[in-house]
């Protein structure tokens, strides 16, 4: 019986050498001890041409008012202590951990193949909440990317 369930994790699907055309890592990063582990083996597991995305809260003064004080605190929107802000990422950071170099496999001819293939940012925004903030809007601003932000990673054709 083979079932096509969503409780395969990363490591499983690596196992049994699962490739997918697309991932997503919806506001996790911020949450898990290791996301470079964590968005290296998501890229380990794409197809070529694959897209990984990724959500997560930018670390600014900003994003630690609205994200922090203003959300657990405030508003009461998010319980007390979920976020940690020196576990925010910027863009940037994010783009560093995808598309760094990945771990090389060793081939018996003095060769390397990257296990990741070579990962590419092709999109990033901002998500916005939208004022009257009661009503929990959000838009997409390619120009605000100081609290929450998304981007997209694709998997480059290996030559």
């Amino acid at each position: 019986n083979n079932n096509n369930n969503n409780n395969n994790n990363t490591s499983s699907s690596a196992h049994n050498h699962e490739l997918f055309d697309i991932i997503t890592a919806l506001e996790i990063i911020e949450h898990v001890p290791n996301p470079s582990s964590l968005l290296h083996a998501a890229t380990s597991l794409l197809k070529p041409n694959g897209i990984l995305l990724v959500s997560t809260i930018n670390r600014t003064v900003k994003s630690y008012g609205l994200a922090i004080i203003a959300a657990e605190y405030i508003s009461g929107k998010v319980p007390i202590g979920t976020h940690t802000w020196d576990m925010f990422w910027s863009p940037a950071e994010v783009e560093q951990m995808v598309c760094s170099s990945s771990p090389l496999l060793r081939n018996g001819d003095d060769t390397a193949t990257n296990l990741n293939g070579r990962m590419k940012q092709i999109a990033l925004s901002g998500m916005v909440l939208q004022p009257p903030f009661i009503n929990m809007e959000w838009k997409l601003d390619g120009s605000d990317t100081d609290v929450n932000w998304i981007g997209a990673y694709q998997k480059q054709q290996q030559v």
